[in-house]
């Protein structure tokens, strides 16, 4: 699963062959080599070969953050 973040949103992107379900998306915003702001959502179906944005709504101090996303995927076959 590939994602990015343009805005406040993340871009997940399902290139394997396996749909995915109830898909956890997290959000992680670090300055200054400190976490200062964390989000999550989940995305209720991903189909293969599909992408989705979502909103990830951010807690802490995200302005300026450096964000990372994550998804782990819920099906591996």
């Amino acid at each position: 699963t590939a994602l990015s973040a343009p805005g406040g949103r993340a871009v997940v992107r399902n290139a394997t062959d396996v749909p995915q379900y109830g898909l956890p998306v997290y959000a992680l915003g670090r300055r200054g080599g400190r976490y200062v702001a964390a989000g999550r959502t989940t995305l209720t179906q991903l189909g293969t070969g599909r992408s989705a944005t979502v909103a990830v709504r951010m807690v802490g101090a995200a302005h300026g953050a450096h964000i990372e996303l994550e998804a782990l995927p819920t099906i591996f076959e």
